[in-house]
């Protein structure tokens, strides 16, 4: 998925930086790039959520937007708790719902 997502992304025209872990993702913040969007699945691996992570990276870069994605239904994904006024993409989405989200949130 990540990396249908990054094509997606790329073809949009966004300068994509792709990780598989929360702990590579804090290292890409951590290398002086600058960053407008985290786009992170809301359950990531080895036990951290996607909202605790994007909290913890917005303490550091309060302007970065975010936008969560989940292939699960909203009803197991109850204990990751994504606060209201950010958007989840329902896996599967299409390059047109992934453009209208980016374009939604960056605006």
């Amino acid at each position: 998925m990540r990396k249908l997502v990054s094509q997606m992304l790329s073809r949009l025209g966004y300068k994509v930086i792709a990780t598989s872990r929360a702990s590579e993702a804090e290292a890409a913040l951590t290398q002086g790039t600058s960053f407008n969007l985290l786009l992170s699945d809301a359950i990531l691996p080895d036990g951290c959520s996607g909202p605790e992570f994007a909290r913890e990276a917005l303490t550091q870069y309060p302007e970065m937007r975010c936008i969560f994605m989940s292939g699960y239904t909203p009803q197991s994904t109850a204990s990751t708790t994504i606060d209201k006024e950010l958007q989840l993409l329902q896996n599967p989405f299409t390059m047109e719902q992934l453009n209208n989200a980016l374009v939604n949130e960056l605006n």
